[in-house]
């Protein structure tokens, strides 16, 4: 709730902001440990990108992006 995406739904009142399964899923959600995980740290470029498809792009062409893509957390 203290996210952008929780700020924008509860005091906001946005419809189309993110809500908790669109990030962490409805079924079958894990812990960011898991490597399957949606928010797993090398599958949050993928998950936020499903919505922010522009930033997901300027991330993976950048050199954190780039690290990441190369095994490099």
């Amino acid at each position: 709730m203290d996210s952008i995406h929780g700020r924008a739904v509860a005091r906001s009142g946005l419809l189309v902001a993110a809500n908790c399964s669109s990030c962490h899923g409805s079924h079958g959600i894990r812990p960011r440990d898991e490597p399957d995980s949606k928010v797993n740290r090398k599958n949050i470029a993928a998950t936020c990108g499903t919505c922010h498809a522009g930033i997901l792009t300027a991330y993976l062409q950048g050199v954190h992006g780039r690290a990441m893509q190369a095994g490099d957390p």
